[in-house]
């Protein structure tokens, strides 16, 4: 069954079960995919290969389908954007959407062959545009994460990945910093109050070759 650029459901990742994800094919020939958790406003995780394993058991109804096996990337099980500087869950109970203050899915537009997320975060409900795709520089690949913020009068932070994933920012420097958790703390990028739209790119390499120079994080 050809099920499209996106697909909406409960699906396992490796690590969890994310109740309310869409995975997302992204590349002209959809050569990787991430999923979306519309919970708690977070791309849970990247990968190459196949898009999604199904259940055998009828026609895949019976159970949730699985990630392609070859992940890039994940992020720890909390909400997609910090409030007030702390990443806790504030939820009563582990499903649900977040408290609308604190950030709001609000839906997904196609483009193309892109897939992009709109939703709000903060207490200004700041709008924010993302948009998952794959990249070639030189001969690296790239999962990428694009973010267009519309204009924020308080600082933001972006929960990105696990403690010790290899990650890259281009940005500008003067309103966003990637901060590095090392092998204790998520990696997270932090957004500087700023008056005009900003845009980003996160950039999780697939199958590094460690002798190639390194990518420049800021433009």
């Amino acid at each position: 069954m050809d099920v499209g650029r996106f697909y909406s459901a409960t699906i396992w990742t490796p690590k969890e079960m994310t109740l309310k994800g869409i995975a997302v094919r992204i590349g002209e020939k959809s050569e990787a995919s991430i999923l979306f958790d519309t919970e708690l406003l977070r791309v849970v995780c990247g990968w190459t290969g196949e898009f999604l394993e199904f259940n055998p058991a009828r026609y895949g109804i019976i159970g949730p389908p699985k990630v392609g096996k070859e992940i890039a990337f994940h992020s720890p099980r909390q909400p997609g954007w910090s409030r007030e500087g702390q990443f806790a869950d504030p939820r009563p109970k582990p499903f649900g959407p977040l408290p609308r203050k604190w950030a709001k899915y609000r839906g997904l537009h196609l483009h193309g062959n892109r897939v992009v997320f709109e939703y709000t975060v903060g207490s200004k409900q700041v709008v924010v545009l993302e948009s998952p795709w794959i990249e070639t520089v030189g001969d690296r690949r790239f999962v990428t994460r694009e973010l267009e913020i519309a204009p924020s009068e308080e600082e933001l932070e972006l929960l990105v990945a696990e403690p010790g994933s290899k990650v890259e920012l281009v940005a500008d420097a003067a309103f966003v910093k990637l901060t590095s958790g090392g092998e204790k703390s998520p990696t997270t990028a932090k957004v500087a109050v700023h008056d005009k739209t900003l845009r980003l790119k996160l950039l999780f390499p697939v199958g590094q070759v460690s002798n190639l120079p390194v990518l420049n994080t800021a433009h």
